[in-house]
């Protein structure tokens, strides 16, 4: 409850408001009550301000001095050489039908279920297994049609991008 003094014409009164919820209220003051509903609310400007761009003549420019030695770069000779480390690669993976043999990940996250075994055989679009990443259920498919050959994870297992998570072979159709 929130408890406010007013003043009308020179005479103070006591207001108490109880908030019922958000837009419903029980006002009292004195010994009167009375349940008010808040219809729409908005906030109302005192004045309008309007920002005006005032154009500088050139007695307003400013000119700092800088002492010649304030910053001297460091020489070559004196930093450190940087190593440069590539990127890991992806190891080279045999195709199966033009296709990739493996599936994996698209992001890292965290295997919740799996979806297929060894010997399943799977058609493109089909859902193989759920990789939560950043709290967000995914459901990995297969690319292409074929079959499974091995299933590389396991369900709670956490995976990096570019983990193997499932292997195919050549489906013999």
């Amino acid at each position: 409850m929130r408890r406010y003094k007013v003043q009308v014409k020179n005479k103070q009164y006591m207001i108490d408001i109880d908030e019922i919820d958000a837009n419903n209220f029980r006002v009292m003051l004195g010994d009167q009550t009375f349940e008010v509903n808040l219809s729409s609310a908005e906030d109302v400007a005192e004045a309008a301000i309007t920002p005006a761009i005032i154009p500088s003549g050139s007695r307003d420019e400013v000119v700092i001095e800088r002492p010649e030695s304030s910053y001297q770069p460091p020489a070559i000779e004196t930093m450190e050489r940087t190593r440069n480390v590539p990127s890991p690669a992806l190891p080279p993976t045999p195709y199966v039908n033009g296709f990739r043999s493996d599936l994996v990940a698209p992001m890292p996250g965290t295997i919740l279920t799996i979806e297929v075994q060894p010997g399943d055989k799977v058609v493109r679009g089909q859902k193989l297994l759920t990789l939560e990443a950043m709290k967000m259920k995914n459901a990995i498919k297969a690319p292409q049609d074929g079959v499974v050959s091995k299933v590389m994870v396991q369900p709670g297992q956490t995976v990096r991008y570019g983990d193997v998570l499932v292997c195919f072979e050549e489906s013999k159709a």
